[in-house]
């Protein structure tokens, strides 16, 4: 099976190289998408671990996001992914509005806590609640941990 994972940051690639290994050990294809700002963990590159550097933003209104957009959806069309396991809110939206008509390619979303949630902001609800609920619907296994 092919897998690629996705984040907004490079950042958060060290979290998963334990999983990585078990999963390549297993005969798994892994590889990683993300914008590419602290170096990638060795361990990860000698298991021959593809790095795609993409133009992701952490901010939901950065333009550079839409290039993003474009990037990812031109690896997945050119490369055969079996799931495309994402991890942050940006990436995880960008990743499901790419993947919204490709019924080829599982979607795994892992959320690490949403922006909204009892008692929190009612700004961060009007944003994201409607968001989160709209992208479910391409969202085939949802992961969800604090």
């Amino acid at each position: 099976m092919r897998i690629l994972y996705v984040t907004t940051m490079s950042g958060t690639i060290r979290f998963f190289i334990e999983h990585v290994k078990m999963l390549i050990r297993r005969g798994h294809v892994v590889d990683f998408a993300c914008r590419v700002t602290r170096e990638i963990p060795y361990e990860l590159v000698s298991l021959g671990c593809r790095v795609y550097d993409l133009d992701f933003s952490c901010s939901p209104t950065s333009l550079s996001n839409y290039k993003a957009y474009r990037q990812l959806k031109k690896i997945l069309d050119e490369e055969s992914y079996d799931i495309v396991h994402t991890h942050t809110p940006i990436a995880s939206a960008i990743v499901r509005l790419c993947c919204r008509k490709r019924k080829d390619i599982r979607v795994v979303y892992t959320a690490h806590g949403f922006h909204f949630y009892k008692g929190g902001p009612w700004i961060n609800w009007l944003i994201y609640y409607p968001i989160e609920y709209f992208l479910a619907r391409y969202t085939d296994i949802l992961i969800v941990i604090n």
